[in-house]
């Protein structure tokens, strides 16, 4: 979990949450879990429970609103009509209801920094512009679905007006949000490219499981004397395919020992339960009641087999259902009915078996080998459990929306003061692949001055080999591409959003935030090690070194080179010929203003060493000519004679600082 001196606040408008069945009110919880364990303050606006069937709980009717927190979340909920989900007329009126109460909610919401427009699919960004407007905040929108693509059926043409009305707001949602969080890789391209968005504002975040709630069950227990039982569990919508799971019933049913269980409630419940009873299942059971999170756990661990089968649409199936880390969580084997997304994951990561859509005979002899190899079945189920603890957990998709929100709609108020950092390096060229900010010659700087500055850091880094390392102020990127290279997990973070782009690009292993760096937003004690180069003089200086000092471990290893404000030739060029890069707001520091700096921070200073006597004067002078190369080891030689030199040393332009968190 993350920790910052300022939390981060949230505001989620969905309409479907716990005690609601389904996948996005599944999203909506994990996510605002998420944020919540990694220290971000969660508000979320809700209609009162009620999918999929339309019943209302006795305690919210007859009311507008109603405010109760769920597991530690603040939840506003507001008033729908007790409507089933079922057919476009009722599913509009509902969604139309909760665009008008959840509006009932603005008095309550005051502090926030970001909106997150999670559920009905684009819906949703409509009380979430309005709330947007009113409060000058941004707006992520969430994507569960593909709207109106997955409304696409032989009986509504993709070039009917009913689907041109919805592909209209379709786009205008989409352009209207400031980002975009789909749960699936499979929803990029369309959202690109059909409705014209901006690939970097899109980011996927997928749905994510609570490992607490959803255990492990303490054996496996499949033997020729016990039960097998096949489980479906959750909502009973037209996005599955129950025929399949029906007919490869009928297959087995006299084979003995396999049940099957449909647990759940929806729009499809009586045609699930009619067709049931018309093809006489008698290993079959239709359970229609809603059941609660910690229920559905048990009911997973208690199963030997998890079914997911999802409807032939005519298409390969984009998104990924949230119920399949459910069923990962629970270390049982998937029986995946689908193509394209769903199926392709469960190969992946080698937890199911991945059956064509509507082949229930395939369906039935895949549940009979399982039965019959019963380890496999547990190394699939093992294969799965793993997958989600190491990537799914919701701490880990919580910290990943969390450094979404941070890198494109970071609160402006903490970044007012910034504003002219943030324009001049606006302006800034980044050479393509190297992450080098355009602004000294190509010779001099990167045969003498980069290279030097790569191999101190080296140097050190080597001695104590750091695990985690933050590159503080990573501009384009290129330290954390060098960093990289040392075989450690590395953390970039700027106040500016397009270096932090081409740091992506620059060093893509690496993990980059926008933020302030004299405001990390990381947990005490989460590096050790940390660098910087020529940031310190764009800060207040104690500041950010007293963030440093909180977010290092015990021993941590900080590394920094500032210029040095003595040396005649920078302060000179400073005054007559300043770069594009320099800010109003910079102060080279003297090295008593360093180290005062550094001591009152409760850091120990290892060394200071004064390098670079005049080769950056050099490198500025030559920037718009070409300088010999042949004359490179000369410099070298020559600069590292003059820093031996006591009175030339402590001229030199640049100051290379190695210091200990004790």
């Amino acid at each position: 979990m993350e920790k910052s001196s300022s939390k981060l606040r949230v505001l989620a408008i969905c309409q479907y949450f716990p005690p609601d069945m389904g996948g996005s009110a599944t999203r909506a919880y994990n996510v605002a879990k998420g944020l919540m364990l990694n220290n971000c303050k969660v508000v979320v606006i809700a209609a009162f429970p009620h999918y999929p069937i339309g019943k209302i709980p006795k305690e919210y009717r007859w009311k507008a609103l109603k405010i109760e927190f769920v597991d530690g979340i603040k939840v506003i909920r507001t008033f729908v009509p007790p409507l089933p989900s079922e057919g476009l007329v009722r599913r509009a009126i509902m969604f139309a209801s909760f665009s008008i109460s959840s509006l009932f909610a603005l008095p309550l919401v005051k502090n926030f920094d970001v909106i997150w427009a999670a559920n009905p699919n684009l819906l949703s960004m409509f009380p979430a512009m309005i709330y947007g407007v009113l409060k000058r905040r941004p707006i992520a929108l969430n994507v569960d679905d593909l709207w109106p693509e997955f409304l696409y059926t032989p009986s509504i043409k993709e070039n009917s007006l009913i689907m041109k009305i919805a592909g209209f707001i379709a786009k205008l949602a989409y352009l209207k949000a400031n980002l975009i969080t789909p749960i699936s890789h499979g929803y990029v391209n369309v959202i690109c490219e059909k409705y014209g968005v901006s690939q970097e504002k899109v980011h996927v975040i997928r749905a994510g499981v609570d490992l607490n709630k959803f255990g492990v069950a303490n054996s496996y227990l499949v033997s020729d004397e016990n039960t097998f039982t096949v489980l479906y569990i959750g909502a009973f919508s037209v996005a599955y395919d129950f025929d399949q799971v029906l007919l490869a019933a009928k297959t087995l049913e006299n084979v003995n020992g396999i049940e099957f269980v449909l647990q759940g409630e929806g729009e499809l419940t009586n045609y699930v339960k009619t067709r049931a009873k018309e093809l006489r299942l008698k290993n079959l059971n239709v359970n229609d009641k809603i059941v609660s999170r910690e229920e559905v756990a048990k009911l997973l661990s208690s199963a030997d087999a998890l079914i997911l089968p999802l409807r032939d649409l005519g298409m390969p199936y984009l998104g990924i259902s949230s119920k399949l880390y459910e069923y990962q969580a629970a270390a049982k084997p998937i029986l995946c009915c689908s193509s394209g997304q769903p199926g392709r994951y469960v190969s992946e990561t080698n937890s199911g078996i991945v059956i064509k859509p509507g082949d229930y005979k395939a369906l039935a002899k895949s549940i009979l080998y399982l039965r019959e190899n019963y380890k496999v079945a547990e190394k699939l189920g093992v294969s799965g459990r793993q997958y989600v603890e190491n990537n799914l957990s919701i701490e880990k998709i919580g910290l990943q929306m969390k450094r979404v929100f941070q890198f494109n709609v970071y609160s402006q108020k903490n970044l007012l003061g910034l504003k002219d950092e943030i324009d001049v390096y606006d302006k800034a060229r980044v050479t393509v692949g190297t992450g080098e900010i355009e602004e000294f010659d190509k010779i001099i700087f990167s045969n003498v001055i980069r290279r030097r500055e790569i191999d101190l850091i080296s140097s050190e880094l080597q001695a104590v080999k750091p695990e985690r390392i933050l590159d503080l102020g990573c501009g384009g990127g290129w330290l954390s591409k060098v960093l990289v290279s040392n075989k450690c997990e590395v953390v970039g973070i700027d106040i500016n959003r397009s270096l932090v782009m081409s740091a992506r690009r620059t060093a893509p292993t690496g993990d980059f935030i926008v933020g302030d760096c004299m405001n990390l937003p990381f947990r005490d004690k989460s590096f050790d090690a940390i660098a910087g180069i020529a940031i310190l003089h764009h800060l207040n200086t104690y500041r950010a070194l007293s963030e440093c000092y909180r977010i290092a471990t015990e021993g941590s290893l900080l590394l920094f080179m500032e210029p040095n404000k003595l040396n005649p030739v920078s302060a000179l060029g400073r005054k007559m010929f300043p770069l594009e890069t320099h800010t109003k707001r910079e102060k080279p520091l003297s090295s008593y203003e360093l180290i005062e700096s550094i001591t009152k921070a409760s850091l120990v200073i290892k060394e200071i060493r004064h390098v670079f006597p005049f080769s950056f004067g050099l490198a500025r002078l030559f920037r718009r000519s070409r300088f010999p190369e042949i004359l490179v080891p000369i410099i070298s030689i020559s600069e590292m004679l003059l820093e031996k030199l006591p009175l030339i040393k402590h001229l030199s332009s640049t100051f290379f600082v190695v210091a200990i968190r004790n």
